[in-house]
């Protein structure tokens, strides 16, 4: 709006002062405009297909720790019918206690600059259980930071693998155990049985 301003005054200039707008470079400089905006749109477009055909669940976070935007998948995860449901929500609702102080902390460092990702586990109000969360800082162009842009993928699947091969390798732990304890008496026996058989020499030596 600011630059349609700045055209504006300058078409007023050249309607004082006389002058073309081939002598001003305006016809150079509207093309350049033209072609910035279709540029910026294409890249707009090409943003809004990544984000809508990803799985993952993708937010804008504001300062105030409200849901600013959320994609497709972010919505059927949490049971939102629209984007305009999602507005305003806080995202801290559907995360188990035990994680929400970790979560608070991530965003606070994000808000500060840092990129930082964590292991969370929800509880009500999704389709899912154990997400990996990344918090990313977004800054405008004079480099202030107003939004975090939040991805959450699905890590329930991994968690579940992760728990069988612990109880897999408790189990084989605990077998370990009971034969290396067997074998241990099996020796402590053999020894046993070793000193009765020389006792037994000794006294038919006798």
């Amino acid at each position: 709006r600011s630059f349609d301003r700045i055209l504006i005054s300058l078409k007023l200039a050249v309607k004082k002062v006389g002058l073309t707008k081939e002598e001003l470079k305006l016809g150079k400089i509207l093309e350049e405009k033209k072609e910035a905006e279709r540029l910026k749109k294409e890249m707009e477009e090409k943003y809004q297909i990544l984000t809508e055909s990803s799985p993952d669940c993708i937010k804008l976070i504001n300062k105030e720790g409200k849901i600013e935007f959320m994609n497709k998948s972010g919505l059927e995860e949490h049971n939102f019918k629209s984007k305009e449901e999602a507005l305003g929500w806080d995202p801290l609702e559907s995360i188990s206690k035990e994680y929400q102080d970790k979560v608070k902390s991530a965003l606070q460092d994000a808000f500060l600059g840092k990129t930082v990702t964590l292991e969370i586990k929800h509880t009500h109000g999704t389709n899912r259980d154990f997400c990996l969360e990344s918090f990313v800082p977004v800054r405008d162009t004079h480099g202030k930071i107003n939004y975090v842009f939040g991805v959450s993928r699905y890590i329930t699947h991994i968690k579940r693998y992760e728990q069988k091969v612990l109880r897999k390798s408790q189990e084989l732990e605990r077998f370990t155990r009971l034969v290396v304890g067997r074998e241990e008496k099996m020796i402590e026996l053999k020894k046993k049985i070793a000193e009765l058989e020389k006792k037994i020499e000794s006294k038919q030596k006798i």
